[in-house]
């Protein structure tokens, strides 16, 4: 081996350079600069990325709000008119009523009220009750279904 810049080993029969401790120095040291400027461009890249992921997260949140508000127009304007249509159509109601009873103004709306909150009490009735047989058939199911498990367990049968 001689000394310079470079130095010639022979490996599996040939002839090899081999630079130099100030060549591989240097080497290292651009490697090592190389490094650093590729960290510093994921570096930005990564900050890059993710200030575009908090735009768009930033617009999901946005197009959601704007779609909340809309269907929350929505919504007033609809009851709105539903509760138009009721009111017309209760004055109409009533003002029907009171050509009947000969033009007597307060009593077409006394009969109308009083039929319609009639109608609303008993409607409401009809469901609470539909409600409670409905829950009473469901328990009573259920208990059946945990007596016959128990009995199953005990090897008991019952008479049906």
């Amino acid at each position: 081996m001689s000394s310079g810049p470079t130095n010639k080993a022979t490996s599996y029969g040939r002839s090899v350079e081999v630079p130099s401790e100030a060549a591989a120095e240097q080497t290292a040291t651009q490697n090592v600069a190389d490094l650093a400027a590729h960290l510093a461009e994921v570096k930005e890249a990564a900050g890059h990325f993710v200030h575009v992921q908090a735009d768009l997260l930033l617009a999901k949140v946005r197009r959601a709000a704007f779609f909340a508000a809309l269907a929350l127009a929505g919504l007033v304007a609809a009851v709105s008119f539903l509760a138009t249509v009721v009111v017309l159509l209760i004055s109409g109601i009533a003002s029907g009523v009171t050509e009947l009873v000969g033009n007597r103004a307060w009593l077409g709306n006394s009969i109308t009220a009083a039929v319609l909150f009639a109608g609303a009490a008993l409607a409401i009735r009809v469901k609470l009750t539909r409600i409670k047989t409905a829950r009473l058939r469901e328990l009573v199911e259920r208990n059946e279904r945990r007596k016959k498990r128990h009995d199953a367990r005990l090897g008991r049968q019952r008479a049906s």
